[in-house]
């Protein structure tokens, strides 16, 4: 599963490197490049929590309260991973919502208009 971690890990910064270099492309400023740099971390944080989750006891028995650190940091970490990424995903459906209302709005105010 560790694996398939680093690799979804490797996958994001690639992401998230296209998407900071095309930057001033269309299609990509159009998508709100801002958001989707925030869910590409948020993944990442989350992926790498999964790592954490894959570590037990024997690997982290030379500090006495090592697992209950690694324990408490990979809480966080998907917590504050999951928030990122949804949160993102959340603000771009808000938006795509609000203009559509917008659009209906403004449709009836101009027929009543007329």
């Amino acid at each position: 599963m560790c694996i398939v971690s680093a690799v979804g890990i490797l996958f994001a910064v690639v992401c998230l490197a296209v998407n900071i270099r095309n930057r001033n492309r269309r299609f990509i400023r159009l998508s709100a490049p801002n958001l989707n740099n925030i869910s590409m971390v948020g993944i990442s944080i989350c992926l790498f929590s999964i790592i954490l989750l894959g570590l037990d006891n024997r690997l982290l028995h030379q500090h006495p309260n090592g697992f209950t650190y690694v324990c408490k940091v990979r809480a966080w970490l998907l917590t504050l991973g999951f928030t990122l990424a949804y949160g993102a995903m959340f603000a771009k459906v808000w938006t795509v919502h609000r203009l559509a209302t917008k659009a209906k709005k403004d449709a009836k105010v101009s027929e009543f208009v007329k």
